[in-house]
Order: C-alpha cells, then sequence, then structure tokens
C-alpha cells in the first residue's frame, strides 16, 4: 500500500508510514500532511500531525512556528513515542535557537536511552553549533559506528543544521584529521 492510498483509506495509517520518510528527511512530506490533517482523525494522530508540522517548518528554516506548533500541543502528550519525538525535536529547536548548553544536557541524559542514535545527532549538531568541531565529528563517527537503520550520517547531512556539512565530508570521506 502506497502512502497516498493511505491517506484515502486510514489516515493515521499513513501517519505511521511517514514517519519513516520524515526521518530521512523526505522534503515531499509537505504534500502528504495537509491532506490527512483535512481527514477526521482521532485526538493522539492530530498530535502526529502538529509533530509533522513542526518538523517541515524547522526543516524551512521557521525555528519559531515550529516552536510555537511545539508548544500549542495540550500536554501531557498521550504517547510515550510522542513525548519523545516532541523532546528531540525541541531539543534540535533549541540548537537553532541557540540554547546549545541545554542541548547538551538534555543530549547527555539520553546518552545510552533506546533512542540513542537520535540524541547522538542532536549532540553533534550542538556541539557543531557552539564551535566545538571536532567533538561534533567524533560524535558523528560514533552515530556511524552505530549503524541504526533508522538515523544515518545521511539524515543528519540532510537536514542542514549545524553538524549537516560535517556529517556530509564523513560521507565523502573528506574527513581531514588537522582541520
Amino acid at each position: 500500500m502506497t502512502v497516498e492510498s493511505a491517506i484515502l483509506l486510514l489516515p493515521w495509517i499513513a501517519l505511521v508510514a511517514l514517519d519513516r520518510r520524515a526521518l530521512a528527511g523526505d522534503v515531499e512530506l509537505s504534500t502528504l500532511i495537509e491532506p490527512i490533517a483535512a481527514r477526521p482523525v482521532p485526538g493522539e494522530y492530530r498530535t502526529s500531525i502538529a509533530y509533522y508540522r513542526a518538523v517541515l517548518a524547522l526543516r524551512a528554516k521557521d525555528a519559531r512556528s515550529a516552536r510555537a506548533l511545539l508548544d500549542a500541543v495540550p500536554r501531557p502528550l498521550p504517547r510515550k513515542r510522542h513525548a519523545e519525538a516532541f523532546e528531540y525535536l525541541g531539543a534540535l529547536l533549541d540548537v537553532v535557537e541557540g540554547a546549545t548548553e541545554r542541548t547538551l544536557a538534555s543530549a547527555a541524559a539520553h546518552e545510552h536511552g533506546p533512542r540513542r542514535a537520535s540524541w547522538l545527532a542532536v549532540r553533534a549538531h550542538a556541539q557543531a553549533a557552539s564551535g566545538d568541531v571536532e567533538s561534533a565529528r567524533a560524535t558523528l563517527r560514533m552515530l556511524r559506528a552505530l549503524r541504526d537503520p533508522q538515523l544515518d550520517l545521511a539524515s543528519v547531512a540532510r537536514w542542514e543544521l549545524p553538524a549537516s556539512r560535517l556529517a556530509s565530508e564523513l560521507m565523502r570521506g573528506e574527513e581531514h584529521p588537522f582541520r
């Protein structure tokens, strides 16, 4: 079943399919969200829609709109995975907004959790944003070593955040030891 046909049948199935596409940095995500949002869906799926809209705003470099979308969702969130996703996206927004110390603290708190790859990516962005390029490279190497199928260097590179250029360099093998 394609995502498009899932939109016509069951919007919440489409949201699950979008999860992987959003993580991979799929730019076509924007064309899929609005048809889902236009259909009646249960409240917890509205939370997912708000999350994806915030992802799109962040990718469009509109941090203010992304933060507003995240903050507008009523708390507590309906599921643990929503809470984790919102915390992760909030940390990326902190990097964009310059709150790197808070982001590094959040990343350290999640360093050994089930979403380790996501938080390594957040930490690399925070380190790069604060000017610690060597630490960011080391963190990206750790991310690459995890071989997480959900989040790899290509995903980090597509987000166009502070560590994205470094991730691209690592992927192309252009890492210079004396830089």
